[in-house]
């Protein structure tokens, strides 16, 4: 497989043109040059020494600031019930307390 002479882009074999950039693939192609439409190279450069570019990590951000979303929903959620049962537990424990003080001074009060 050949790269192209004008941008390095690998060529598929027999193309009359270079699928990248439009520029003819060999000189004895009956092609005029002024026909040629110049088209814009959209793709990536030819890679150095085989290393892959790295590749748009958008849909991953978008992901993975989704899953600390739902998270911190989830534990603000969780933290509001927990604080509510504390407090109601508090509550109870109270007048429970009160309760067994009224109880005790009953007692006193009937032993005197």
């Amino acid at each position: 497989m050949n790269n192209c002479k004008n941008c390095g882009a690998p060529l598929l074999d027999g193309a009359p043109f270079c699928g990248s950039c439009g520029t003819p693939v060999n000189n004895n192609t009956n092609v005029d040059p002024n026909m040629v439409q110049n088209v814009p190279n959209n793709n990536v450069a030819p890679v150095p020494n085989g290393v892959p570019p790295k590749k748009n990590n958008k849909f991953l951000l978008i992901v993975i600031a989704l899953v600390l979303v739902i998270l911190i929903g989830v534990g603000v959620v969780v933290g509001k019930k927990v604080l509510d049962n504390n407090s109601s537990t508090e509550t109870s424990e109270k007048k429970s307390s009160k309760d067994n003080n009224k109880k005790v001074n009953e007692i006193i009060n009937l032993l005197s």
